[in-house]
């Protein structure tokens, strides 16, 4: 896990809206509370860390929710972003089950899920599935991949007001939305449609990447620029002491 947006007065001011970087997350380190909050929405979830990542598993009937709450205090004003989240060991039987990656801001929201339906509430196909205000409220994009088990990476990216959509680094959408400052970031697991069984899945690695974060070799400097200019202020204010005694 690295924060590469360096947070201190004035300094984070500059550095975060004048370059781009990434920052990562490794969730085998377990659940910075600093960065993410767990969030039983609904149903009866819990988490657990272990070699791989973060485990949310649970949930005993249709439409419950278990969310990792990423804290947007930590970051700055985030216009422009790509956003991409890897997990593994999901299970989508039994009814259907989607693990998603959601993006809001203040007027709008729109998500990306993996799930096993061919259409809102019918099993039959393993897809992904983007909220874009259609009809049932999402365009289905058939998943060619076979089995669960095997880790999927969930991407979406925005530019001005365009969101793109991802599927294990492979394009699959875009639409027009908003170009808001960016307000909550969630990695769900969903009891949906009939899905009275638990489900489960591991969170592995997440990644942002935004003009707003600066790369760390610019904020490095930075840091490094102001500490001297605040240690040689230092001397310069105790040689006026000194020559006023």
């Amino acid at each position: 896990m690295k924060q590469l947006c360096v947070h201190i007065p004035l300094l984070s001011m500059l550095a975060c809206s004048a370059f781009a970087g990434t920052w990562t997350y490794d969730f085998s380190t377990g659940l910075d509370t600093n960065y993410w909050s767990f969030i039983n929405a609904y149903g009866t979830f819990n988490y657990a860390t272990n070699a791989t990542g973060v485990e949310v598993y649970g949930g005993n009937g249709s439409f419950q929710t278990a969310k990792l709450s990423l804290n947007m205090n930590q970051f700055p004003e985030i216009g422009d972003f790509t956003i991409s989240v890897t997990f593994s060991n999901a299970s989508f039987s039994g009814g259907v089950h989607q693990v998603q990656l959601e993006v809001n801001t203040a007027s709008s929201g729109t998500l990306l899920d993996r799930s096993y339906q061919i259409s809102d509430g019918i099993l039959g196909a393993h897809t992904v599935n983007v909220f874009d205000g259609s009809a049932w409220g999402f365009t289905n994009v058939p998943n060619p991949a076979s089995g669960v088990t095997i880790p999927g990476t969930l991407g979406i990216s925005r530019t001005g007001s365009t969101y793109s959509f991802y599927w294990n680094e492979d394009y699959l959408y875009s639409k027009s939305y908003t170009s808001d400052p960016l307000s909550s970031v969630f990695l769900a697991l969903n009891n949906n449609f009939g899905a009275t069984d638990p489900t489960r899945v591991i969170w592995q690695s997440f990644s942002i990447t935004s003009p707003a974060i600066p790369e760390p070799s610019t904020a490095g400097y930075m840091v490094l620029g102001l500490t001297l200019i605040i240690a040689r202020r230092g001397y310069s204010l105790f040689k006026k002491r000194q020559a006023a005694q």
